[in-house]
């Protein structure tokens, strides 16, 4: 174990009850126009907690909010925003080649992690710091019908300037939930970088399109917040598949919001289910490790980590909506148990400007 040096559970039903709260506010604010998806964009926000699961520790919680441009046969096509092109004349080094179909997808986002003992003032050694991670990240998609390369560039704040302590205080003052006591021990400030590269294969498992398919990833990330190199795979089964390359919206690939075809009619309601793997190479993890230029909280992170992803997609009228339940094997020497936590997704198609 490293030795570097640098509340509450809390109303387990109100914090259920806030999860869901953002979910409703967040499919209220993505109520707009909808077009078909080979014509339009969308926009997204997801909530993870790890209330959802029935624990308080770990990964604790997170909110993701973006947007993806239209599908366009360059990412110089004219159908883009200028300012927009213009990003992507200087980003070209992030982009897939050799693709018709494209997009680019925009987030911001939030994630905090905390220890299991929310009482204590004093950070436990064998426990994992307090951290909080504020990012804003463009990714850049290109497919066919069968595969799909995805580029992400992250950039953002680790430590107090992220305010993941000020957030979670809010939240259990506005619910009369104890505090942490521990964030003065969080991580330091320090500025978060990442690139991601994903790539994606997908085959039917019917004769008939749209009722099972399997789709396998790998690739790698690179940055001061992780490091990683990872493969998995996920199968969906349902009815009306979306003709995309998965549904899980928390594994390393990031929030799946590629160039989207669909099968049947937007207006009739679809549903499917998903089951996801993933296995990861860890060659660093910034709230496992610690800070990166300045002593720090930390502990003796595992090198290999898998993750299992459950999950329902309802689709209905440019709706997508996802509930999802993630297991994750233990990150550090000393972590007691391993990981779990619930997400809920809202998705929505938009017509683009």
């Amino acid at each position: 174990m490293s030795t570097k040096t640098s509340g509450a559970t809390g109303n387990k039903k109100s914090l259920g009850r806030a999860t869901l709260l953002a979910g409703a506010l967040g499919a209220a604010v993505l109520g707009t126009e909808f077009a078909r998806a080979e014509e339009s964009g969308g926009m997204f926000i997801r909530v993870d907690n790890d209330i959802l699961a029935g624990t308080d520790r770990g990964y604790t919680s997170g909110f993701q909010v973006g947007f993806a441009s239209a599908t366009v046969a360059r990412f110089d096509d004219p159908l883009l925003p200028a300012s927009l092109r213009s990003i992507d004349r200087k980003l070209a080094w992030l982009q897939p080649r050799g693709f018709g179909e494209n997009n680019v997808t925009f987030a911001f986002g939030q994630a905090m992690f905390t220890p299991s003992d929310w009482s204590r003032t004093e950070p436990d050694p064998l426990d994992r710091p307090y951290a909080g991670i504020l990012l804003a990240s463009i990714t850049f998609n290109g497919r066919d019908s069968r595969s799909m390369r995805s580029t992400t560039l992250d950039i953002g704040i680790v430590g107090p300037a992220a305010l993941a302590e000020q957030t979670q205080n809010f939240v259990h003052r506005l619910l009369g939930s104890n505090q942490f006591r521990g964030w003065d021990h969080q991580l330091s400030n320090e500025p978060a970088f990442r690139v991601l590269h994903q790539r994606f294969e997908r085959w039917d498992l019917s004769s008939t399109r749209g009722v099972a398919d399997l789709t396998v990833h790998y690739g790698g990330s690179i940055g001061n917040t992780l490091t990683f190199a990872n493969a998995g795979a996920e199968l969906r089964i349902g009815k009306n598949l979306p003709d995309n390359f998965g549904t899980a919206p928390t594994l390393p690939y990031g929030e799946n919001m590629g160039p989207t075809h669909w099968t049947g009619s937007p207006r009739r309601p679809s549903i499917h289910g998903y089951l996801a793997v993933d296995a990861r190479a860890v060659l660093h993890n910034i709230t496992l490790d610690g800070n990166t230029w300045r002593d720090s909280a930390s502990v003796d992170r595992e090198p290999f980590v898998g993750e299992l992803a459950l999950g329902v997609a309802l689709y209905w009228r440019g709706w997508q909506t996802t509930l999802a339940r993630n297991y994750r094997t233990k990150e550090y020497a000393t972590e007691t148990r391993d990981a779990k936590f619930g997400s809920l997704t809202f998705r929505r198609g938009i017509a683009w400007p």
